[in-house]
């Protein structure tokens, strides 16, 4: 994982009482928490898209992107806060076309002489994904008309716990994610386990991974994961008892799009070589 640290990110403001506050000095006070959740963002999350936002939907021969929030390679949260965006197309399109969504470099008022700017994320069109930019999807062109788009973004992880300085590259990283069965899970104490067998990949494993393991569910669990070279079994423990409400309809659905049910939970997980 490389790092994007400014030189001025420990750099705060001092207040003293009766000091002239200009632009100069607020924006500097806007910097030092703007760069503290930056850093803040790369350490902990990889970049993409949190999970079903930002679709991209065809609409004739114009595109819209749903609401939706991701983060960068840089740590910019990426936010497209409404629903129904256009997105801004080129006078002429290559076959293929990507559709990315990128950090304004500079903000947008909000109105005409408004001192108040936006940083919501841009959505364009290219021939290519810029340096820094989220991939959201790929289109298919025959001259000026769109054929087809197909959405595949990554989803955000977050980043694995590693202390090593020898660290492999993040390339050699496996992640997915798996739908589990919680009918059983009624009450507090108690578990569940699922296995996850590594998808046959070009990346394979000469020792046990670190897996990290994300959970998504309307309860919070507890969570214990051993690994091998082939697969990782988890453990899933109940900290609460499900609300008396709850509709206990099992579910086997293993898509990681799936939506999560009071029944079931999704995991996200990352595994990486542990050496």
């Amino acid at each position: 994982m490389s790092l994007t640290i400014p030189s001025n990110i420990m750099q705060s403001l001092l207040y003293t009482d009766g000091m002239f506050l200009t632009s100069a000095n607020m924006t500097a006070e806007q910097a030092y928490f703007n760069n503290w959740i930056y850093l803040q963002n790369q350490c902990t999350f990889t970049p993409g898209v949190f999970a079903g936002g930002m679709q991209v939907t065809q609409q004739g021969n114009s595109l819209i992107v749903s609401s939706g929030a991701g983060i960068d390679g840089a740590g910019h949260l990426l936010v497209v806060a409404s629903n129904g965006t256009p997105v801004a197309m080129p006078a002429t399109l290559t076959n293929p076309f990507y559709v990315y969504a990128q950090y304004p470099a500079i903000g947008t008022p909000i109105a005409t002489g408004s001192p108040v700017l936006s940083y919501a994320a841009q959505v364009m069109i290219g021939s290519s994904v810029p340096s820094g930019a989220v991939q959201l999807a790929t289109g298919a062109a025959s001259g000026t008309t769109i054929s087809s788009i197909t959405n595949n973004s990554q989803p955000v992880y977050l980043q694995p716990t590693m202390l090593n300085s020898s660290l492999v590259s993040m390339a050699n990283a496996l992640k997915g994610s798996v739908t589990v069965d919680s009918s059983n899970m009624k009450n507090a104490g108690t578990s569940t386990t699922a296995t996850v067998v590594f998808p046959t990949t070009d990346t394979t494993f000469t020792s046990a991974p670190l897996v990290t393991v994300t959970v998504q569910g309307s309860i919070p669990y507890a969570l214990a994961v051993a690994s091998d070279t082939t697969q990782f079994v988890v453990t899933l423990t109940a900290v609460q008892s499900a609300p008396a409400t709850d509709s206990k309809t099992a579910s086997t659905n293993t898509s990681p799009t799936s939506p999560t049910t009071s029944s079931s939970v999704v995991l996200n997980w990352i595994a990486v070589p542990n050496s």
